[in-house]
């Protein structure tokens, strides 16, 4: 039994007094803390929610909704050419560089399954509501044109495993 008063008896070591445990114990959750801080700095982060996505390199897919143009767009062209309002809203509408057609075209996604690049009814819907100056975008069935999967079934599917 530990008896306060006395301290800890450790074999050959003799008796440790409380005082001393707990500072043991205390620099080895400083030491830890350390360790675990340096780790996550170096280690290129987390991948936590509300960590900024780093984009520079990326480029996006757009289809024309008036001729069935898809073209690529980089980082710079989509900052450039969209305004602040839908870049909060997580949206890009570009001028078609085929037709000509300005503000007529989306990003598209690609398919989880198949990876046919696609615009996704929920970004025409919000699109819609826009040229309808406002509302709410109403959620719509997500099938995809190549294959055929229902991708919100796909990814609940995949969630349940």
């Amino acid at each position: 039994m530990f008896n306060t008063k006395q301290g800890l008896k450790l074999g050959g070591l003799g008796r440790i007094s409380p005082e001393v445990l707990f500072a043991g114990a205390l620099g080895v959750v400083i030491v830890a803390s350390l360790i675990l801080t340096v780790y996550a700095a170096f280690s290129g982060g987390s991948g936590a929610v509300g960590e900024p996505l780093d984009f520079t390199d990326s480029t996006f897919t757009f289809q024309c909704l008036e001729c069935p143009h898809q073209f690529e767009a980089s980082t710079d062209q989509v900052l450039t050419h969209t305004s602040p309002l839908l870049l909060r809203e997580h949206a890009s509408i570009l001028d078609c560089p085929e037709c000509g057609t300005k503000n007529s075209c989306l990003m598209t996604q690609p398919c989880p399954k198949c990876g046919h690049e696609y615009i996704w009814p929920q970004t025409l819907s919000f699109y819609s509501s826009l040229q309808q100056g406002g509302g709410q975008a109403l959620p719509t069935e997500n099938i995809c044109p190549g294959c055929g999967v229902d991708v919100d079934e796909f990814y609940r599917a995949r969630r349940k495993r």
